[in-house]
């Protein structure tokens, strides 16, 4: 891309940054970069009518009583990146937790039976479909790793594989096989190094990171520093890379700045003249003796010198530390025992603040890894990031054809809206879709076999059924959360008892409310079937799962086909989008961010993690670039 195409540039409006996809990623990057920049000038294109994405709240009205569905994720777990933006939003207040005494359910097909899966070590040696002889060794191996790392591997492996080869077959039919089919709607095919890094989150890979706009910048930041090293005094080169390399058999921690001594004279003198002059005597002193082949303690400690400061500066630490830490315990052990009226009095200010601080993090770390939803639904938070946006900017019902370099380091966008094509320009462009769309809407820029690479990703077809039964009808567990299916051939992959979960889905105490999942990599045709054909089957399958009194049938409030819904991790996925992003890497793609579920993550949270660090990489860009 050493050319570009000119456009009339000057007719257009030029926008700071164009957002291409209004789910939840883009709506969340939205909200952050205007938090750093209110000027900022932000375009935002969804092609479908409203913005959210895959987040789609229903509310239904049966019997003058309400009735709320999602058609997507009903619920997330939260961390500390959506705990904030939550909070920012004002949303705490609306935030349900999900009741922890619900009991998840693995279905097995053979017996026709619900068992019941806690979340406990003595339960689990109980569950009933797993032998004890392969629970025990399966505690074993894990306790004393006789397992081979994922990581390890030079070719990639698939769960069932994975498990068969290290574990046993039980462990992957009625555990992961579940889990399968409840994070992605796949198969015993998918990618172990993927599915235990993204979906369960139990390692990080050493192919791709989920935080790479966290990486990048750890990676520009080092090679900054290293570079303004290099060129700070040549002369230490050699004696600083003898002290790393001892610092390094010590497994110390790595230093940015030049050296220790750097690091220990830097706050006093930001010249650096007394680390220079040390280093100048050092090496005057060393050579001499080098020369003259001397051997007594002071060319020892010369020699040393370096490593000696840096032991002596974190001796000093440590001992203010020490005496920081004993200062505060005497205070708070003797402040109950101060008589003086007006110090007391002075203090209480700080003392408030404090409960204050304390208070707000003890009620954010109640919340932390809680999975929660929103009193009316989780597009409660889209309406609330739609709230911080210029509506004049939300184009919903365009369509991006492509994307194309223009000049002076611009990006021209085509738009596809009743059937009328229209450009625009942007400073920066951050596409989040799904790796087929991304790779039609760069086919003027992108390689051909990259291209390639993102189109042949497979993904999930997966169909939503919200449906109800009156309570009479059919016999449920007081305590069911959900189930999971462990039958290979399954169409029903899993199943939440919404009411249950979470009590003003639903105000009918004879309701029972529930949302089903069919499809996925098992039945990927089904997403072709008419609503009577769905009905027919689930019908069916919901029979011989649940007791059902009188032949019910379900009633069908919504069905929504998802298709191409989420990404199956398959044979060597890491290794093929690795080409992908170090593609992007390349300067012509400067200013273009791609960033989707994917790529880092299809959880809520890691939407909201994924664009609060993209924020903050495009304004560590900005502001680098500036300098």
């Amino acid at each position: 891309m050493n050319s570009y195409k000119k456009y009339d540039v000057a007719s257009h409006k030029i926008y700071d940054v164009i957002l291409i996809g209004g789910g939840l990623f883009n709506c969340c990057l939205y909200y952050y970069l205007k938090l750093k920049n209110s000027e900022l000038s932000i375009i935002i294109i969804e092609k479908e009518e409203k913005l959210g994405g895959y987040i789609k709240t229903y509310t239904y009205n049966m019997d003058d009583k309400k009735i709320l569905v999602e058609l997507g994720p009903n619920m997330f777990k939260l961390c500390n990146e959506s705990y904030n933006l939550i909070n920012k939003l004002n949303l705490l207040s609306s935030v349900r937790l999900l009741d922890d005494k619900l009991i998840r359910y693995i279905y097995n097909k053979k017996h026709h039976k619900l068992y019941p899966l806690y979340l406990n070590i003595f339960y689990y040696l109980s569950f009933p479909l797993i032998n004890i002889s392969n629970k025990i060794k399966l505690l074993f191996k894990l306790i004393f790793k006789q397992y081979k790392n994922l990581n390890s591997y030079i070719n990639d492996i698939s769960v069932e594989n994975y498990m068969k080869d290290n574990f046993d077959s039980q462990h992957y039919n009625f555990l992961l096989l579940p889990f399968i089919y409840g994070s992605c709607a796949g198969n015993g095919q998918i990618s172990a190094l993927s599915f235990f890094s993204r979906n369960l989150k139990l390692f990080n890979n050493k192919v791709n990171s989920l935080y790479i706009w966290n990486d990048k910048i750890k990676r520009e930041n080092q090679n900054t520093n290293t570079n303004t090293n290099t060129n700070t005094n040549t002369k230490c080169v050699n004696n600083n890379s003898l002290i790393y390399q001892h610092l390094n058999n010590k497994k110390k921690k790595r230093f940015y700045l030049f050296t220790p001594c750097f690091n220990l004279f830097y706050l006093s003198n930001n010249n650096s003249k007394m680390f220079l002059y040390i280093n100048a005597l050092y090496n005057y002193y060393y050579s001499s003796n080098k020369k003259t082949k001397q051997k007594n303690l002071l060319n020892y400690i010369c020699y040393n010198i370096n490593i000696l400061l840096l032991y002596m500066k974190q001796f000093y630490i440590n001992i203010f530390s020490h005496i920081s830490i004993f200062l505060k315990c005497t205070y708070k052990l003797f402040y109950s025992f101060l008589m003086l009226p007006d110090l007391a009095k002075w203090t209480s200010h700080i003392d408030e603040d404090d409960e204050k601080k304390k208070k707000k993090k003890k009620k954010k770390k109640n919340l932390i890894g809680k999975t929660i939803t929103f009193k009316n639904g989780l597009y409660e938070l889209i309406d609330k990031l739609k709230s911080h946006m210029n509506k004049d900017y939300i184009f919903t019902n365009h369509e991006v054809d492509f994307i194309e370099k223009a000049y002076n380091d611009l990006w021209m966008c085509n738009i596809k809206h009743e059937k009328q094509n229209k450009t625009i320009y942007g400073k920066n462009i951050v596409l989040s879709v799904n790796s087929k769309i991304c790779s039609n809407i760069m086919r003027k820029i992108l390689p051909i076999n990259i291209r390639d690479i993102l189109l042949n990703f497979p993904y999930s077809n997966i169909i939503s059924i919200s449906l109800y039964y009156k309570k009479n009808d059919i016999n449920i567990p007081n305590n069911f959360f959900g189930f999971l299916s462990s039958d290979k051939c399954a169409h029903i992959l899993g199943c939440f008892y919404i009411n249950n979960m979470f009590k003003e889905r639903c105000n009918d105490d004879n309701t029972v409310l529930l949302t089903l999942y069919m499809g996925g990599s098992n039945h990927p045709n089904d997403i072709t079937l008419d609503e009577n054909e769905i009905k027919e089957i689930i019908s069916k399958d919901l029979r011989n799962i649940f007791d059902i009194n009188n032949d019910a049938q379900p009633n069908i409030l919504k069905i929504h086909k998802w298709n191409e819904a989420i990404p199956f991790y398959s044979y060597n996925y890491e290794k093929l989008l690795k080409i992908f992003l170090d593609e992007l890497n390349k300067s012509s793609y400067k200013n273009l961010y791609v960033d989707s579920g994917w790529i880092t993550g299809t959880s809520i949270s890691d939407r909201i993690r994924s664009a609060q660090d993209l924020c903050e990489y495009i304004f560590y860009h900005t502001t680098d670039q500036s300098q």
